[in-house]
């Protein structure tokens, strides 16, 4: 059995039309979890969510506008990219 390596692997991906390089950039991309956010999987995924809720329970006028949390998260994103590709 032959072991392939990240350079073949590689060699073989640039090697793929466009779209598939593509598909495979955005899943390897994000196979890749951000430093300190959580997903579904993570314990204490469930009690962040449920301490989230509650806070807004607690205190509605607090609660963010979804075009603003939205256009943070991007911005957060575009920055954690960044922070990523440097350290490249």
């Amino acid at each position: 059995m032959t072991t392939l390596t990240a350079a073949d692997i590689l060699q073989a991906a640039l090697a793929l039309p466009r779209p598939d390089r593509e598909r495979i950039a955005r899943e390897l991309w994000d196979s890749v979890p951000a430093p300190g956010v959580m997903s579904e999987g993570d314990p204490g995924f469930a009690e962040e969510l449920d301490r989230r809720a509650q806070a807004f329970r607690d205190d509605p006028s607090r609660a963010v506008d979804w075009d603003v949390a939205h256009a943070a998260v991007l911005e957060s994103l575009h920055q954690q990219r960044a922070e990523r590709a440097n350290q490249d």
